[in-house]
């Protein structure tokens, strides 16, 4: 197969000045839009993908929000009155040397 000088071996059309991901003249704004109309084809044919999903993100939202509130306090603004108290303590135990056990 003979390639005109203005296509690559993937059949491509090279852009003279253009900048390229690869050396046979690609340009890198084609792997960004195949990527992209890749997954949304592949996202708009989805049946039972689409409720699996829902599912997850379902999931993330009990783990992040609902848990935090009934789970986990907030020491600082309990056992700490000011800001500068709170990032003191911050301050410290961030640059305090761990005890070896």
């Amino acid at each position: 197969m003979r390639l005109s000088p203005a296509t690559t071996d993937k059949g491509f059309l090279r852009t003279p000045g253009a900048i390229c991901s690869v050396p046979g003249g690609v340009p890198m704004t084609v792997l960004p839009k195949k990527l992209y109309a890749f997954y949304r084809d592949g996202f708009r044919s989805m049946v039972l993908g689409r409720t699996l999903w829902k599912l997850i993100a379902l999931k993330l939202f009990i783990i992040f929000a609902v848990l935090k509130l009934f789970f986990f306090s907030n020491f600082l603004e309990k056992n700490f009155h000011t800001d500068s108290e709170r990032s003191a303590h911050v301050l410290d135990n961030l640059t305090r040397t761990p005890v070896p056990p």
